[in-house]
């Protein structure tokens, strides 16, 4: 049986080490990285069968590039880790289809409190 791929993007060597550690130990997982810059190429040449995603840590537009990979890869389940406060890109995120939103703690205290 072929292993599950998943492909991790985060700025955060503890954040990747924790999350490598976690699904490595489970069997049928393999786990790599990628660089933010490289992350549709690394998509294309990998074929991950899933992505993790801070999308703070993209220097371009995180819907965008969310979007332009959901388009070119839609099979493939994004799991996007965000830490904004921008609850308008918030919601486009969550529009455009992903597999999975986890906001950080923080971000959960701020919602939380403004409403």
């Amino acid at each position: 049986m072929k292993p599950i791929l998943i492909l991790i993007a985060n700025k955060f060597f503890l954040t990747n080490y924790a999350i490598s550690c976690i699904l490595q130990d489970l069997e049928g997982m393999k786990v790599t990285g990628a660089q933010e810059e490289k992350l549709k190429d690394e998509i294309r040449s990998q074929k991950p069968d899933m992505i993790i995603v801070e999308t703070d840590m993209l220097k371009q537009d995180s819907v965008r590039l969310m979007k332009e990979i959901k388009e070119e890869f839609p099979r493939l389940k994004i799991m996007a880790l965000v830490d904004s406060e921008d609850l308008f890109n918030l919601k486009r995120l969550l529009d455009l289809g992903l597999t999975a939103i986890c906001p950080s703690p923080s971000l959960k205290k701020n919602c939380k409190e403004r409403h």
